[in-house]
């Protein structure tokens, strides 16, 4: 048998580059899917509110909207590492992310309705671990899915740099598709994003959406809502920040997903 994508392709790619239209709206402290806090102008998360440097603006306000998505863009990829959360809707299910990003690689969930599904990249080699519904969604068949969850168990599927269709699923981690627009932006309406100020970039393409950057400290993303409600949003946090978890499983603990359906 054959892991095939249906609707796992089309999440993967509503997961990238269209975020910035997963319709959510949010009142000015609408907490993030997790309800982490994103920090302040710092490449650390502060442990406490004592700890936390003074909040400085660092000007990105009075940038263009172009400029200012291009320090956006830089100032988290500088930091090297952080984590965002949300939920958006695919397919008409609601799907939820939770992502732990450090330079190339990343360890993260996605809940895709009923199925789950756990993602590892690791110096190039991509992991994944789903339950059994995920892999009755990935075959397209109950019975299949129920074989392939007894073959794997509770292991790591290592899946091959050709495998067109669950690669697909690892690029919801891919930072410049959640930054990415799909038409003219423009400054919106400032208010803050777990008590950060920041400024709302506008989307003002098909899918819309606003993309809110922290005016104060460095000028992370913290924050993408898409304009119809519904709860949705994709909230940025914990840069700089080291998640040990990030790391290659152990080989016993690997099975070679094309050597069991090549």
């Amino acid at each position: 048998m054959r892991a095939r994508t249906n609707k796992l392709a089309a999440v993967s790619l509503v997961a990238t580059a269209a975020v910035m239209l997963s319709g959510c709206n949010s009142d000015g402290n609408g907490g993030a899917a997790t309800g982490a806090t994103a920090p302040a102008a710092s490449t650390t998360p502060a442990a406490t509110p004592s700890a936390a440097p003074a909040a400085v603006d660092n000007g990105i306000a009075a940038l263009s909207s172009d400029k200012i998505l291009k320090r956006a863009r830089a100032a988290i990829k500088g930091v090297k590492s952080y984590r965002f959360t949300g939920k958006v809707d695919a397919e008409g299910e609601r799907m939820g992310l939770d992502f732990k990003v450090s330079g190339k690689d990343m360890a993260g969930t996605m809940d895709l309705g009923k199925a789950k599904v756990q993602l590892l990249s690791v110096r190039g080699n991509q992991y994944l671990k789903g339950d059994r519904q995920f892999w009755s969604e990935s075959t397209g068949s109950a019975k299949d899915g129920k074989t392939m969850a007894k073959l794997i168990g509770d292991r790591w599927a290592k899946i091959p740099a050709e495998e067109e269709g669950l690669g697909e699923l690892f690029n919801a981690a891919s930072i410049d598709e959640l930054l990415t627009s799909s038409g003219k932006v423009t400054k919106g309406a400032t208010k803050e994003i777990g008590g950060i100020p920041a400024i709302g970039l506008v989307d003002k393409g098909r899918e819309g959406g606003t993309l809110y950057i922290a005016t104060v400290g460095e000028p992370y993303p913290l924050r993408i809502e898409a304009p119809d409600g519904d709860g949705q949003m994709m909230t940025f946090s914990d840069f700089g920040k080291t998640f040990p978890e990030i790391k290659a499983p152990a080989e016993a603990d690997v099975v070679d997903f094309g050597d069991m359906t090549g």
